[in-house]
């Protein structure tokens, strides 16, 4: 085998009279110069007598010019971006330079690097880049499988299109055991943390199967991740590992993916001083039919927008195509932590926290929602722990809600004609340092037939820290002074049929504990205008550390009822077994004005 070496790819191609024949072999040493990362082995394919372009011209493996074309041979099926003419860690000679030259020089180098990377991607399955700094320019086509080997590189978007994409990512046509991925290396909307990147995306996907992130760290974009389905082909097997997105307006999107998996992600949004316009962002948002995603230890910091958002997806019946995220944080959200507006997908959260939010779960027409071992803490008197719009069917198990000082309300929104059901089995829920309302179900009255409109069930629940346990507004809802533990709103719903009031919601209280954290004297159960409260259900429940107490103005008040007007309108008036099998701890329990339930001996 003839084999020669030269400096550099340019060096050889420098010679006016080329010595080399067909299959002969060609080494050289770097792409421009010695050692700057493109050295490659070639093989002459063919030798023309015919004058040929004295540019060099890649296209994939093959490089041409002058009379010679050269076949780039990789290594272990794998090639360096330097071998195809990028250019890292590029600076400027200390002459001085305008500011039109400056960013001429810098898009030219982009320019190169986007056109190297797309001739590796062509040349070989494995693509790699050295520990530099690379600008490269938009729209990087990735359109064949291949692995990307970031070597902790940076990569840097330069270019004036405030709306580009640094990859785009399209797949489609390819077999779909294939795969593309990308590991170990950042990727940066803007090569400046201040230059406007809203609508810039670092990655976007369509229609591509088998696609990973390996140890990406996204920085200033508008998008970090975005795929989508552009034609009736899901995006599917797409695995997101050790990834960070730090100072974006939007961290991952998926639209119409299936089998999406989630793996150690870090979402920290971008400062509104930076970009202000980041108050519309999102952390993770799974849009479409987006079936199978399975989420694990996924962050989210400093959200304006929101940081979970889970819409619009319609359920094909199979099981296992739930959505299953655990170990959440979300910490500094303005608008919603979690937002789930599905038909009936399975939605599943497993040690979720979240602090520091305005809206704990916003949920809108949605079932199948259960959230396990979880935390919620809202710190924004105006929000809500959870804010109903529609129809919803939710459980929380082992959960804890701790609501802030002058909190509003903990249940609000429309419900549909069919009955919306909220379960808490074994949660705590407990006041802050300053509030004193926990559960609010207000705002729960609407034309149209809604007879028990809605279900709360509370089963082995603690409530902690609060003046008042339960109470209520009138039947027109108007909002008492009490600041209670529960309230239950009784707005008049009226049946467009027939003119009639209907019932209220029905709350089942059951194996609960009351607990007030020093003895107060305010009551367990405050009923306003009772008329309307046979669907309030209290059983086998324990109140501790609530006392019976004349005020100064001479009125008494009782741990269980306090000015009660026509008692509880029980549905079986003969067994009065709506508080039935209770445990006071506090000196006469029991006391109202024309109360229907038994007499105080019936309480231990």
């Amino acid at each position: 085998m003839n084999i020669k070496t030269y400096e550099s790819l340019s060096a050889f191609f420098a010679q006016d009279n080329f010595s080399e024949i067909e299959g002969d072999y060609v080494q050289t040493l770097g792409f421009d110069a010695a050692g700057d990362g493109g050295a490659a082995v070639f093989k002459v394919i063919s030798v023309s007598n015919e004058t040929t372009s004295n540019t060099l011209e890649i296209d994939g493996r093959t490089f041409v010019c002058k009379e010679l074309t050269l076949e780039l041979i990789p290594e272990n099926n794998s090639v360096y971006v330097e071998q195809f003419g990028a250019k890292g860690n590029v600076e400027l000679s200390d002459r001085e330079y305008t500011a039109d030259e400056i960013l001429a020089h810098y898009l030219n180098i982009a320019s190169l690097n986007k056109n190297a990377i797309e001739q590796a991607v062509k040349a070989a399955p494995v693509v790699a880049f050295r520990t530099k700094d690379y600008f490269v320019s938009e729209n990087i086509i990735i359109d064949t499988p291949v692995k990307l080997l970031g070597n902790n590189a940076r990569l840097l978007l330069n270019t004036e299109n405030e709306t580009a994409s640094m990859f785009i990512v399209d797949c489609n046509n390819n077999d779909g055991f294939s795969k593309t991925e990308f590991w170990d290396m950042f990727i940066a909307g803007t090569m400046y943390s201040e230059y406007p990147f809203n609508e810039r995306t670092a990655i976007s996907v369509t229609e591509t199967h088998n696609f990973v992130l390996n140890n990406i760290h996204f920085m200033c974009a508008g998008y970090a991740l975005n795929t989508t389905s552009a034609g009736i082909d899901l995006c599917e097997n797409i695995s997101v590992i050790d990834c960070i997105a730090e100072d974006v307006c939007n961290g991952l999107y998926f639209k119409d993916a299936t089998n999406v998996k989630i793996r150690n992600l870090r979402i920290d949004h971008a400062n509104t001083e930076i970009y202000p316009d980041a108050v519309s962002g999102f952390g993770l948002k799974l849009e479409g039919n987006c079936f199978g995603a399975n989420v694990e230890d996924l962050s989210v910091f400093n959200s304006s927008g929101g940081a979970v958002s889970i819409a619009n997806g319609v359920w094909d019946s199979d099981a296992t195509n739930s959505i299953f995220i655990k170990n959440l944080l979300i910490d500094g959200v303005s608008g919603n932590a979690i937002s789930i507006q599905t038909n009936n997908i399975p939605v599943r959260f497993a040690n979720a926290m979240v602090i520091n939010a305005r809206i704990g779960m916003l949920l809108n027409n949605s079932e199948n929602v259960d959230v396990v071992n979880s935390s919620f803490v809202v710190n924004d008197s105006t929000g809500w722990m959870l804010n109903l719009v529609t129809y919803v069917k939710a459980k929380f198990t082992k959960t804890q809600f701790e609501f802030p000082a002058n909190f509003q309300k903990y249940y609000q929104g429309a419900v549909s004609d069919e009955t919306a059901e909220l379960t808490f089995v074994d949660c705590t829920l407990q006041k802050s340092d300053m509030g004193d309302n926990a559960i609010g179900f207000g705002t729960i009255g609407y034309t149209g037939n809604y007879n028990n409109a809605a279900v709360q069930t509370f089963d082995a629940c603690e409530f902690r820290s609060y003046q008042k346990n339960f109470a209520t507004f009138n039947s027109n809802g108007t909002i008492t002074d009490y600041k209670p533990g529960i309230t239950l709103a009784t707005k008049t719903i009226v049946n467009e049929e027939s003119s009639e009031v209907e019932k209220s919601s029905k709350v089942i209280i059951k194996n609960c504990r009351f607990v007030n954290d020093a003895p107060c004297n305010a009551p367990y159960f405050m009923l306003n205008d009772a008329k309307t409260y046979d669907n309030i259900v209290v059983y086998n429940c324990f109140f501790e550390n609530y006392t019976y107490s004349e005020t100064a103005d001479g009125v008494e008040t009782f741990p269980l009822f306090a000015k009660v007007t026509n008692g509880i309108a029980v549905a079986d008036t003969t067994n009065h077994n709506v508080f039935a099998r209770c445990n006071m701890r506090s000196s006469t329990p029991i006391r109202g004005e024309g109360t229907t339930i038994n007499e105080t001996k019936e309480y231990q």
